[in-house]
């Protein structure tokens, strides 16, 4: 074997490993911190028991405990990572931890898209044909041209590659909505704050009274050195009592643009069950998320994975009083502040509002939260990259990452996840932009659509009337996209 690994204490390389001279001193030292720092938030507060001091893997019911091998295996597959841009802000401790588990299903799921698909899933273990790819690398000298690229001068500064034009052209829209808006706020008057619903909704963000996650129009940011994601809303307002996944999500990091599909909005089916009937609708608009976990299960650690929860206080919602399934101008018209059910839990701001898995898109798990199919994914180079054939349609499907022979995993959703844990460094907060189709094709500009148009992925379909249809179809072609050609 070559000196990138040398498997000297495993044959394969996974989640819970840690490399003998580092065992002692973390697992004296370091181990409860370390798992304190990512686990805190199962119930909202830390507690020690069994469980909290094991990783998290990706199966039902799957806790790995650390386990010591022997040589320096893993500080090595770090230090590959971190070279070669898949793993440039962690720390080089020996311990394959979370970051070590997203760093190297990336480095899979590049070489699977944009090299050599006969490396197979992503599934986070170092066997013989991942290391292989690995020597490869190190002998061809190549680096990630999704990471932040290396500053030769200072080897702790990681500067942001140039944005593509795709990434301007998103960025630009979301300034222009934003001062399209104030500017109407600003001259808008009481009555037509009244009956203008967009001004409606930015009204009520200015007047809440409590502190939350959704942030009031005049302090919307759009920096390139922030993470966004953007939510496009379409058919909000169709009463729809088996609500499926009809909405795009577009992530904006490192330069580079990734679309993902799933829904931005309840499915009152599911919603019936937590509250009452009256789901909840995130308000349109800019929200601040973090890093943290979606629980599922009552009392129970064995279905919690990595996700996006608000950052503090929570995110602001417009419920379906009325119980129409659907989100309308009357359920909008009631305000914020308003809870004519009466009911405890009903309030705002609400904390439970995440961004999480929704299987591989066949049905909608979303009972107020946003939610992102496992089955596609658009990557930066505008290719529908198909993950259907290991896409896991549940919980149950997932397979263990510290066993062999993985199967299924949450495919398109574990690449966001892994994307954002990976290149987020320091940063623990994202921005959540959510919108409308609508909204895109007001303030979308030809350059954008002609963008899109312009990509293996739409130029099939080219040539919708009106700029909301492109992505809408954007969502149809993610939904089947065994169906297209290009898929990669």
């Amino acid at each position: 074997m070559a000196a990138i690994i040398k498997f000297t204490g495993a044959s394969v390389l996974h989640l819970g490993m840690v490399d003998e001279g580092a065992f002692r001193h973390w697992d004296k030292n370091e181990r409860k911190p370390y798992f304190k720092y990512y686990h805190h938030q199962f119930y909202g507060q830390w507690f020690l028991s069994k469980k909290d001091v094991k990783f998290r893997g990706e199966a039902e019911g799957e806790w790995v405990k650390p386990k010591k091998i022997k040589g320096n295996d893993i500080s090595a597959l770090q230090a590959f990572l971190s070279k070669h841009g898949f793993m440039p802000f962690a720390e080089v401790d020996g311990v394959f931890g979370y970051k070590t588990l997203a760093s190297v299903r990336l480095f899979q799921e590049y070489v699977r898209t944009m090299e050599d698909p006969a490396i197979g899933l992503p599934d986070g273990r170092v066997g013989n044909g991942t290391h292989n790819h690995m020597i490869r690398w190190k002998d061809e000298g190549k680096y990630c041209e999704w990471g932040p690229r290396i500053d030769a001068a200072n080897p702790f500064h990681f500067p942001v590659p140039d944005a593509s034009s795709e990434y301007i052209h998103w960025l630009n829209l979301l300034n222009k909505t934003r001062d399209d808006f104030e500017r109407q706020m600003n001259l808008a008057e009481d009555e037509h704050l009244q009956t203008n619903m967009d001004l409606f909704k930015f009204n009520e963000l200015k007047k809440f009274s409590k502190p939350s996650d959704s942030l009031p129009l005049d302090e919307w940011t759009f920096l390139s050195n922030d993470i966004h994601l953007i939510g496009i809303r379409c058919h909000h307002d169709d009463g729809q009592h088996q609500r499926g996944n009809d909405d795009l999500f577009v992530l904006l990091m490192n330069g580079h643009v990734f679309k993902f599909w799933g829904s931005t909005d309840p499915k009152p089916s599911a919603s019936d069950r937590t509250v009452s009937g009256f789901e909840p609708y995130l308000i349109e608009g800019q929200h601040r998320y973090k890093f943290g976990w979606h629980y599922l299960g009552n009392r129970s650690h064995n279905k919690v994975y990595k996700a996006l929860k608000p950052a503090t206080k929570g995110v602001l919602v417009f419920r379906d009083w009325d119980n129409d399934n659907s989100l309308t101008p009357q359920d909008i018209k009631l305000g914020l502040e308003a809870n004519p059910s009466g009911k405890r839990g009903l309030d705002n701001p609400n904390i439970t509002i995440n961004v999480h898995w929704t299987g591989n898109g066949h049905n909608n798990w979303s009972a107020g939260c946003q939610v992102i199919s496992g089955k596609s994914y658009i990557n930066h180079q505008g290719k529908v990259i198909d993950c259907s054939e290991f896409s896991a349609r549940g919980n149950s499907d997932l397979s263990a990452v510290s066993k062999p022979g993985v199967k299924k995993t949450r495919g398109a959703y574990n690449f966001l996840a892994d994307f954002v844990l990976t290149y987020a460094g320091r940063r623990n907060e994202m921005l959540y932009t959510l919108g409308r189709d609508g909204t895109v094709s007001l303030y979308g500009d030809d350059r954008l659509m002609d963008t899109l148009a312009s990509q293996e992925v739409l130029t099939h379909i080219a040539g919708f009337e009106k700029k909301e249809e492109g992505i809408q179809k954007l969502v149809k072609v993610l939904a089947n996209p065994s169906g297209f050609e290009g898929v990669v």
